[in-house]
């Protein structure tokens, strides 16, 4: 339970980090992003509590879900090098958020460029988290 915690910690501090570098160097390569981020018919105003808050916790629930489902899976996966290992188990947790992503931009009006940033971030993200959590627990 202490790795699960641990390990929970460090990946979600890493996904807001990476989430964050990522958002920030996006909106200026793609200077329509932040536009679209400002639209207040689209996103809560940054400085809302309640947006910056959820926006904060999310990854970190995220990662104790994912060090959880490590602990349960770990022995599942064939891969013998721990960092490839964590790599296929990031990119398969990515994997099962595209529909999320298919349905936002279907259901939304997000363009598709807002969406498919999302899907970039959500990978680093994912890949990021799984090396880390195959580290962290060897």
């Amino acid at each position: 339970m202490k790795k699960i915690v641990l390990s929970a910690l460090i990946v979600g501090l890493a996904m807001v980090v990476v989430g964050a570098m990522l958002g920030f160097i996006f909106n200026i390569v793609f200077s329509p992003l932040k536009a679209e981020y400002s639209n207040e018919n689209l996103f809560r105003p940054f400085s809302d509590p309640s947006f910056l808050s959820i926006y904060l916790i999310q990854p970190f629930i995220v990662a104790v879900l994912l060090s959880w489902l490590w602990s349960k899976v770990n022995m599942l996966l064939k891969e013998k090098n721990s960092g490839k290992k964590g790599l296929h188990f990031g990119f398969v947790y990515w994997l099962v958020t595209l529909p999320g992503l298919m349905l936002a931009y279907a259901s939304s009006p997000y363009s598709l460029l807002m969406v498919g940033s999302w899907g970039v971030i959500g990978l680093t993200q994912a890949l990021c988290a799984g090396l880390l959590i195959s580290k962290i627990n060897k």
